[in-house]
């Protein structure tokens, strides 16, 4: 009966480990095409004339207004956009009215929109504010071919996107330094200590009375910083935990 029970316990974490892997992999790969698609987007609207012709001119009030339209059109995750110059300066700005602060934006995601000035397009993730963001950055081209700036997206991070793209029977946190921004489940102290930067590579763990095995990882590899934003993937192995003690009790009496 202990060789058997030996066995099946090591199956089952075996299979909570697979699970969780293909959790994580799965969570990452969809928020990661789904920048893709919005690059591609943004890297579009940055050849537009009605962009570029105000981009090269650089007035305030015309590329706020231009911005401003782009910022109706897109998608409601899209908190803000900012046109940054070839100096490193912003040239004009408009964000929705529970956006971020533009200027603590472009500060967290200075190593993102910076490569961009180089010629790059970039995407990263960022937190600040008690808040997760991914950061696009396109640089934009003047009529005449010369560079006119850096077209700077923040898109939100936030639980209807994480839920959106998890898998079933796993919760997923976002957290920046000690701070939890993200969560699809309470219990965010307790996630706190899983997903600080020396945690475990697969850790088990009890939640209101559910049992899980923890992933965590970096959601931005590019960013080593302790400031950067780390996820922690748990998924549930409750239901063959049960199933394994009662073919325990089973097996005993």
């Amino acid at each position: 009966v202990w060789i058997v029970d030996r066995y099946m316990t090591g199956e089952m974490e075996d299979e909570a480990e697979r699970a969780v892997m293909t959790a994580e992999s799965v969570f990452v790969k969809s928020l990661e095409n789904r920048n893709r698609g919005y690059l591609a987007r943004y890297e579009s609207v940055a050849q537009e004339a009605r962009f570029r012709v105000p981009a090269e001119i650089g007035d305030q009030k015309t590329l706020e207004g231009v911005l401003g339209n782009l910022l109706q059109d897109a998608p409601d995750g899209h908190e803000a956009i900012v046109l940054v110059a070839v100096e490193g300066q912003k040239l004009a700005s408009r964000r929705r009215s529970a956006g971020p602060d533009v200027e603590h934006f472009l500060q967290a995601s200075a190593r993102v929109w910076q490569t961009a000035l180089r010629g790059e397009a970039m995407l990263g993730a960022v937190s600040f504010d008690g808040r997760a963001y991914n950061a696009i950055a396109v640089p934009v081209s003047a009529p005449n071919g010369s560079f006119a700036g850096v077209l700077v997206i923040a898109l939100r991070i936030g639980e209807p996107l994480a839920t959106e793209c998890k898998c079933p029977r796993t919760e997923v946190f976002l957290a920046s330094g000690n701070q939890v921004v993200v969560a699809t489940m309470p219990n965010a102290v307790t996630a706190a200590a899983l997903v600080r930067p020396d945690a475990a590579a697969l850790a088990h763990v009890e939640i209101g009375g559910e049992h899980f095995i923890a992933r965590p990882g970096l959601l931005d590899p590019a960013d080593n910083s302790p400031a950067a934003l780390r996820y922690l993937i748990l998924s549930s192995y409750e239901q063959t935990l049960r199933t394994l003690r009662q073919t325990r009790w089973t097996l005993i009496f």
